[in-house]
């Protein structure tokens, strides 16, 4: 019944949450390419050959019709779990995140069947990229605790992308070297050889939020240029230039309410923006700088 449930889906369309050629985009595309979340399909059941067909000329909409088709005319759970899984698959691919996961998440966490695991092990990296790190951490403590020794160290190499992702480079860091000392001898675990040793020379040149904070106090539009947003400080510059400049030629005047009114609701209110703003834009740089080298790892070793 779990599987026939799982093919009601949403009637509506669904916006796609990444745009097109994004970060996100391009890692879900690498994911949903890779060996690791590509299975081979049980073989004879003609419904399921041709869905396959369907899907490899990225027909998308239709590989799903066939897919259902294969669930309700099949009484093979091999054929059943493949189909339904690729059906997730199909939904990956036009974006359509919501009726993925929960086609995914119906999955049992049945150690002796691929399937299952590789599909909640697509899960983890799917929370990931969504942003979701407690349902991250659900779905690898889950792994884990009902892992078999066998397959801890694709575990650990799917969450040390899942950490990548999410830019926590040194979480990334102490997985794929935990996984590179398990004693099983899967690819998993040789893939984790190289990312391990691209991580130990990755030497960024990260701005501190703080430090850009902290200059824009003390000179607004400093914080920014740290941030090597250049163009931005000068703005931030100027304009702080220009209202400090009105707000005590008013006072030379005599003009206190206006250079009260200046001081309160625009000079003060863009003095304390250029702050939060130079924090945000070094957080941004950073996290370009991450990203960066998480696509550099996925064009070069792929997930």
């Amino acid at each position: 019944m779990r599987y026939i449930a799982i093919l009601v889906t949403l009637l509506l369309p669904v916006a796609p949450l990444f745009s097109q050629g994004s970060f996100e985009d391009k890692i879900l595309d690498k994911i949903l390419s890779s060996d690791t979340f590509s299975p081979a399909p049980p073989e004879g059941n003609p419904p399921l050959a041709f869905a396959e067909s369907l899907y490899a000329t990225e027909e998308y909409d239709e590989a799903k019709g066939e897919y259902k088709r294969a669930i309700f005319l099949s009484e093979d759970k091999s054929v059943i779990r493949f189909a339904t899984y690729k059906l997730s698959v199909c939904l990956l691919r036009e974006k359509n995140f919501e009726d993925a996961l929960h086609i995914l998440s119906s999955f049992d966490y049945d150690q002796d069947d691929t399937i299952s695991i590789t599909a909640h092990l697509l899960s983890v990296l799917l929370f990931a990229l969504l942003g979701k790190k407690e349902s991250v951490h659900f779905e690898l403590a889950n792994l884990t605790s009902r892992g078999e020794p066998e397959i801890l160290p694709k575990i650990l190499y799917v969450k040390g992308w899942a950490e990548l992702i999410l830019g926590d480079i040194e979480g990334a860091k102490r997985s794929f070297e935990t996984a590179v000392n398990t004693e099983n001898d899967i690819p998993e675990r040789d893939r984790s050889y190289s990312l391990l040793r691209e991580i130990k020379g990755f030497r960024p040149l990260y701005v501190s939020p703080e430090e850009a904070r902290w200059l824009s106090v003390a000179i607004p539009g400093a914080g920014q240029m740290y941030a090597g947003e250049i163009k931005e400080g000068i703005n931030s510059l100027a304009l702080n230039l220009l209202l400090g400049g009105a707000t005590v030629s008013y006072l030379f005047k005599g003009g206190y309410i206006q250079a009260a009114t200046i001081a309160t609701f625009l000079w003060s209110r863009y003095w304390w923006g250029s702050n939060i703003n130079a924090a945000r834009l070094a957080e941004e740089k950073n996290k370009r700088i991450n990203r960066e080298f998480v696509l550099k790892l996925v064009r070069e070793y792929g997930i």
